[in-house]
């Protein structure tokens, strides 16, 4: 059926002609909508013609229109490529905006995370434990900040690497 559609969207007017032998005005499109109807309601028909050795060569060797390619020859065409984070809801972030956004969550979230609150309040008492639950707890946030994706999209921003989370966060 799903063929029969995709047909129908193909179909120039010498194909429809060749269809028209076959179904009333080469019409693929009311055929496949109509097909599992016929099939119910005159089934012996339906069969006959799906069989019909003529047909099923038309459906794979049907004529197709050529397809056209413009070619503008005073257009120049600029390619770029940047690296850009799909956010959960859809939406295309640049590094510099999930890094920026990194550092607004750290700022304002400290007493969430107790992690950012020693980070940022009691460096000395920084230790593991403390830099496995930022981590953890920053996957969960709307944003899924992860240290991977912080650290790609600093190299990315500032073209070196990132040592550890705490360079960042403390931004």
């Amino acid at each position: 059926m799903k063929r029969l559609q995709r047909i129908e969207k193909e179909l120039g007017g010498e194909a429809r002609e060749k269809f028209a032998i076959f179904i009333p005005d080469g019409d693929m499109k009311s055929f496949a909508r109509e097909l599992p109807q016929r099939i119910e309601t005159d089934f012996v028909n339906v069969m006959s013609l799906i069989r019909d050795p003529e047909f099923q060569d038309l459906l794979v060797n049907y004529p197709r229109p050529k397809r056209g390619f413009i070619v503008s020859y005073e257009t120049e065409d600029e390619v770029s490529s940047e690296w850009l984070l799909r956010q959960p809801d859809g939406t295309l972030w640049k590094p510099e905006y999930y890094l920026v956004a990194f550092s607004r969550y750290v700022k304002e979230n400290p007493e969430h995370i107790e992690a950012i609150e020693i980070l940022l309040d009691r460096p000395a008492d920084w230790n593991t434990e403390a830099l496995s639950e930022l981590r953890t707890k920053l996957a969960r946030t709307r944003e899924h900040f992860s240290v991977d994706t912080l650290r790609k999209a600093h190299k990315l921003r500032y073209h070196k690497a990132l040592a550890d989370i705490i360079s960042i966060s403390s931004r």
